[in-house]
């Protein structure tokens, strides 16, 4: 897809997903391919969050277990 030629041409690369729809293994195999064409990944953007979600420590680690490296 142009998403990962772009990202190997750019200094930096942002990931957008949904909450509570993306699936771990999508994001995760994401990050493997932007790694293998020597992507900067700069971070992510949780879209979609409801406000009564809102709790820090659920999407704290609803994050940090696909960035562990």
């Amino acid at each position: 897809p142009d998403s990962i030629l772009l990202s190997s041409l750019v200094d930096g690369t942002v990931l957008v997903v949904k909450a509570g729809e993306t699936q771990k293994t999508a994001l995760s195999e994401t990050k493997r391919v932007f790694n293998n064409v020597n992507a900067r990944l700069l971070g992510v953007v949780l879209n979609g969050v409801k406000k009564n979600d809102m709790k820090y420590d659920y999407y704290s680690h609803y994050f940090s277990s696909y960035f562990e490296k």
